[in-house]
């Protein structure tokens, strides 16, 4: 397995070009903030279409309510709350995190909070020291090939690149038997939609070293351990669920392997691939119950597309996997957390 993965322009969005056309006028966003193609009516592959009524208006301002009650001011109440009641913790993160917590409780549940209070100072000095002008030059290079439609990064050195390099720097210096790897931009990115780039760089260092969960650094260290790890398993794992689709997928000439369409999945918990609302859903539990996830969602996208995979040749089935961001017909649906329906677990 190569160690550089190509990480193009999501099929299905706008080019650079096409965005700075679509600057000329006001751009029409959805909202998330990604630009919606000129004339598009109907929300884009990012969007979602929240149900106004009065019934789901209250239902949300519940949810929020008890999710406030549960982390208490500024935090503070969390870890005690999840220690007595982890179960209620899981099912309301299952629910999904109101929009207006959610960079809060990311922080929480990944331990980013804790490291950022201990640590204080720290990244200001990350940003201030010596930096490699090789690893300065990929950072750079990828800023533009990262949600390349969503308007917080779409301006060349503006306020989110800015943000997104400091980060990308700041882990690379401070990591530096990891230093900096494609696909870590997309997972910055996500984190810097919702935290100030202090709190994303920590939140970052948490799930990268494993404050709370097992560590994903190894996604990234020099010979891919834990990437090439995770689809060994993914495939054990797709014989035992779905064994009829492993079994068409490894008996076509080439077999398709995790290698040819799960690799994002893992190495960018996502966010290479899934429309925004489906990726921010997954995120609220990823955050909360760690690396397990992935492996569910990977197999719930595969079993909601079964049908169709199991028609397809090797060129259309990669194809299909591949996708960015992934079409409608390969997913669940914002609900994607039937994907807890799915009872995999990956071997310790």
């Amino acid at each position: 397995m190569s160690g550089e993965t190509t990480y193009d322009v999501p099929e299905g969005t706008m080019t650079e070009t096409q965005v700075l056309l679509s600057l000329l006028h006001k751009p029409q966003l959805d909202r998330h903030g990604f630009v919606l193609p000129e004339g598009g009516s109907s929300p884009g592959p990012s969007a979602s279409k929240p149900d106004g009524s009065g019934s789901s208006h209250r239902r949300a301002q519940r949810h929020e309510r008890k999710w406030r009650k549960m982390l208490g001011q500024s935090g503070s109440d969390f870890k005690k709350y999840l220690a007595k009641h982890p179960e209620k913790v899981k099912c309301r993160a299952r629910k999904g995190i109101p929009d207006s917590l959610r960079g809060l409780a990311w922080q929480l549940m990944s331990g980013g909070r804790d490291l950022q209070i201990q640590n204080p100072g720290k990244y200001e000095q990350l940003l201030q020291s010596h930096f490699d002008p090789v690893t300065e030059t990929s950072i750079m290079r990828d800023l533009d090939r990262t949600f390349p439609t969503l308007l917080l990064f779409m301006h060349r050195q503006g306020q989110g690149q800015t943000a997104l390099y400091h980060v990308l720097r700041a882990y690379s210096t401070y990591n530096q038997s990891v230093g900096y790897v494609q696909g870590m931009g997309f997972i910055c990115a996500v984190l810097l939609t919702y935290m100030t780039e202090e709190e994303a760089f920590w939140t970052l260092v948490a799930v990268m070293s494993g404050h709370r969960h097992a560590a994903l650094e190894g996604m990234y260290l020099p010979g891919l351990p834990l990437l090439k790890c995770c689809l060994f398993q993914f495939q054990e794992l797709l014989s035992e669920k779905l064994p009829k689709l492993a079994s068409h997928m490894l008996g076509l000439d080439p077999a398709v392997e995790p290698v040819h369409y799960a690799t994002h999945w893992f190495n960018t918990i996502f966010s290479y691939t899934l429309p925004f609302p489906h990726l921010l859903r997954v995120w609220d539990v990823f955050m909360l119950e760690g690396i397990k996830v992935l492996f569910r969602v990977g197999l719930a996208i595969l079993q909601h597309a079964e049908p169709r995979l199991r028609r397809s040749s090797f060129e259309e089935l990669t194809a299909r996997a591949r996708r960015q961001p992934l079409a409608d017909d390969c997913l669940p649906g914002p609900m994607l957390l039937a994907l807890c329906a799915v009872g995999a677990r990956p071997a310790a």
